[in-house]
């Protein structure tokens, strides 16, 4: 028990020791960390984590039910793909003939419902953990089909489930519950500590005085951010953030405020991963299929490659397996909440000791 504890404790330390370390080198490279962290440590961590959740049976009460989020980032999938590849100057003729006949009117379809599809992938996560009769979940997964249609027209419906449910919700709020419940599990002083640097980390860049002049965006880092598309999240915390009609009107990659929410996008992803990565002998999600591990291998060094070639190209290719990662952790990030949450209720229950003879 007590090396076990000291193993808990020594990678608690080492992940304050990260997360100062993505925190200097989100505020010195803001842009070029989050690429490189998305590009090389993504693919890694993607595959590694669906083998473990697979290993684990997803945390679901029936294995089986997995096919319901696979199903519904496949979805998801395929009208981001579509909309990526008709901005794509190799396709864009391809694609507006396309989408004069009956494959238009299907791509239109997916991307009004896409914020739908997130939304019942996440739901459904709750019922994949907490229903125990297979009728009576299924039931409740198909109601949830109602308020994910109906709500297709609520603009922040389809900025808190389709931008950031899958993107800061995923890399920042998620981690940070993962922290807690790991410290209220093991009620270690490092485990709490490491969930306050955490926090003090993200504050800590929104107090930092960031200066325009000082940081130049290459073509390069700039072409390839907005051409894949990840200025929308930057765009959405702002206006979440900084809310005023004027700041919205002066949004730009390169203001104080903006590099100050970069800073905070790139710091989250990267300790994201390397969280991950420093708990190998914790959670143990190396331990896998051989078969698993060499597919894994083979992957993230031809994602690396695409991602080197071209960007976009990259995206294309690794969004689905991406999203997949995502949308198979929801029940897994259930069971951090009820986790939490039986966690902070013993701190109420009476202690009961051994009564007096």
């Amino acid at each position: 028990m007590s090396a076990l504890r000291l193993s808990i404790n020594g990678v608690n330390y080492l992940n304050i020791a990260l997360m100062l370390l993505s925190l200097v080198l989100a505020v010195t490279f803001p842009f070029e960390l989050f690429l490189f962290a998305y590009a090389v440590l993504g693919p890694l961590h993607y595959m590694t984590e669906i083998g473990w959740l697979h290993q684990r049976n997803y945390f679901a009460i029936d294995k089986r039910d997995f096919i319901i989020p696979v199903a519904m980032c496949a979805l998801i999938s395929l009208s981001v793909l579509f909309n990526l590849a008709a901005g794509w100057p190799a396709t864009a003729e391809t694609m507006a003939s396309l989408n004069a006949g009956f494959f238009g009117r299907i791509t239109a379809g997916l991307n009004e419902y896409a914020t739908g599809f997130i939304f019942i992938a996440f739901t459904s996560a709750v019922f994949m953990v907490v229903v125990k009769k297979r009728s009576l979940r299924y039931l409740l997964i198909a109601a949830m089909l109602i308020p994910a249609f109906l709500l297709v027209k609520v603009d922040s419906y389809e900025t808190w489930f389709a931008v950031f449910l899958p993107t800061i919700i995923h890399v920042c709020v998620f981690t940070a519950l993962f922290i807690l419940f790991g410290a209220m599990k093991g009620k270690s002083f490092s485990g709490y500590l490491s969930f306050v640097v955490y926090l003090l980390c993200i504050l800590l860049i929104f107090q930092i005085s960031f200066d325009p002049r000082k940081y130049i965006i290459t073509d390069y880092v700039l072409g390839a951010f907005q051409k894949s598309g990840f200025s929308t999240l930057n765009e959405s915390l702002w206006d979440i953030l900084h809310p005023t009609q004027e700041a919205k009107r002066g949004f730009f990659l390169n203001t104080r405020f903006a590099l100050k929410i970069q800073g905070f996008i790139a710091f989250s992803y990267t300790y994201h991963y390397l969280n991950w990565f420093s708990k190998t002998e914790v959670i143990k999600w190396h331990l896998v299929p051989k078969m698993w591990l060499a597919l894994t291998a083979v992957v993230w060094i031809a994602s690396v490659a695409l991602y080197y070639y071209d960007y976009r190209v990259g995206l294309l290719a690794l969004f689905f397996l991406s999203m997949l990662h995502v949308f198979l952790e929801f029940p897994l990030n259930v069971q951090s909440f009820i986790g939490i949450g039986r966690e902070s209720m013993g701190w109420f229950r009476p202690k009961t000791g051994t009564p007096a003879k």
